[in-house]
């Protein structure tokens, strides 16, 4: 996949030096290419202070929102799109995560996470994924707007050895209630896992993983997470994905 100035260039994008200056301003590697990868081609100068990246942000005028700055990002945005289901098509994301992996996964979210709490929503998200019949896409919204689309709060039910849930079928339409048990061990368990989130998940809000401020878990932040995840603990997120998370007995 090139980067984005690479892939602008290509498709003939003009861009004036104010535009440049703000797209590396507000396009940040972190958000867009993953953790130690630049969007922008070598030799070019890099913001390497976060304080001085968050000054800046604050300070400008977001570019992002002009007409011509969107028809960028969405003709980039589908481009990588099909480079993803090119790959997908190729047998990437083919192979399953044991539950040894799934350890350093979870582990490596104290890492990639900004704090304990949100590493907290990833491991019960995960761990629910990987024991229970779930897709990723049943689980978390599709957007961060409540759109009634990922697991509602109320469609859970805490037991001591056991978490139901009542999961709505996407191809089918059908629902009904899932049992996921207690694991021995606890590390892993994914009824523990989502205890500790439930010590620390705000009040109110109609999906079931949800941010400290109310705003819903999304597919896309349940991907990016994983992969950085995965990059952290020694894995190649190339042959791993959310279709990974299947325990196999």
């Amino acid at each position: 996949m090139p980067t984005l100035l690479q892939y602008l260039t290509k498709e003939r994008w003009t861009l004036d030096r104010a535009v440049t200056r703000q797209l590396r301003i507000l396009l940040t590697p972190y958000y867009l290419r993953g953790p130690g990868r630049s969007i922008w081609p070598p030799g070019n100068p890099g913001y390497s202070s976060k304080n001085l990246l968050a000054k800046e942000i604050m300070e400008k005028k977001d570019v992002t929102k002009q007409f011509i700055m969107q028809q960028m990002l969405t003709s980039w945005r589908n481009k990588e799109m099909e480079d993803n289901v090119e790959t997908e098509s190729n047998g990437d994301y083919s192979e399953l995560l044991t539950p040894e992996m799934l350890g350093s996964v979870l582990y490596a979210t104290k890492k990639v996470c900004f704090d304990n709490n949100e590493s907290r929503l990833f491991c019960a998200a995960f761990t629910l994924a990987f024991y229970g019949p779930f897709d990723m896409e049943e689980l978390v919204a599709r957007n961060k707007d409540e759109d009634g689309t990922g697991l509602a709060f109320k469609e859970v039910i805490m037991e001591r050895n056991s978490v139901y849930c009542k999961m709505q079928k996407v191809r089918s339409n059908k629902s009904q209630w899932v049992e996921v048990k207690k694991r021995d061990d606890k590390f892993l368990c994914p009824v523990n896992r989502i205890k500790k989130f439930l010590e620390v998940r705000p009040e109110g809000g109609r999906n079931f993983f949800i941010h400290e401020n109310g705003t819903p878990l999304t597919q896309f932040q349940f991907s990016r997470v994983l992969s950085f995840a995965l990059e952290e603990a020694g894995l190649d997120s190339r042959r791993f994905g959310p279709h990974s998370l299947i325990y196999k007995t």
